[in-house]
């Protein structure tokens, strides 16, 4: 076994005492700032936005034709009242997407049919099929999402989540227009003997 002369000794001991000062530094001691600072998404990008709602959307075309679809609705952003009755402004982002595979409720839609909105612009696409006619979405006027979605107060039904309006033309390319009223899904679909029954909205129910 080789021996250290004593000068090579404190040469390795110097060597180590360097490591392990070298090696504390880049650790922050426990009262640091660098533990208090967020490192999670949530910490950089602020409070989460709020989880899609599964909802039933109540479809009236004019003229006429009616029926029930379900989606999922999602909305991030603020609206803002005037006070006199006009259209609302929304500031954020929202959408409204039918789901492919529809309950037996009046209706069917196409894969991609769903309705956008980013701020004040307003998109809608894919095609609703209602009462034997295939209604193709072209444009969308007004998508205001409700600041009071599911929220019912005692002794009335529930409030819509969303209210849209907007054109569409048909197998003939003739134009129509139609609304769009959301409703949260747990509220408002019942699951009875005869398949699912929609007891919100202005229908009376479409069943």
């Amino acid at each position: 076994m080789k021996r250290l002369s004593l000068p090579s000794l404190l040469a390795v001991v110097v060597v180590v005492l360097f490591a392990v000062s070298c090696s504390d530094q880049t650790t922050a001691p426990a009262n640091s700032h660098a533990l208090a600072a967020p490192t999670g998404v949530a910490g950089d990008l602020g409070k989460p936005p709020p989880p899609p709602v599964k909802v039933v959307i109540e479809v009236t075309v004019q003229s006429p034709g009616a029926a029930v679809f379900t989606g999922v609705f999602f909305s991030n952003g603020e609206i803002t009242e005037d006070g006199v009755g006009t259209i609302p402004t929304f500031d954020g982002t929202a959408w409204l997407r039918l789901d492919n595979k529809q309950p037996n409720l009046g209706g069917t839609v196409s894969a991609n049919a769903r309705f956008m909105a980013r701020d004040m612009d307003f998109r809608g696409s894919g095609t609703l099929f209602i009462e034997g006619h295939a209604y193709r979405i072209t444009a969308v006027d007004v998508f205001i999402p409700q600041s009071d979605c599911g929220a019912p107060e005692p002794g009335f039904p529930p409030s819509p989540c969303a209210i849209i309006e907007f054109r569409m033309r048909d197998e003939n390319d003739v134009e129509h227009t139609g609304q769009a009223t959301a409703f949260d899904r747990a509220s408002c679909l019942v699951d009875g003997s005869g398949g699912p029954t929609f007891v919100c909205g202005g229908s009376g129910g479409i069943g």
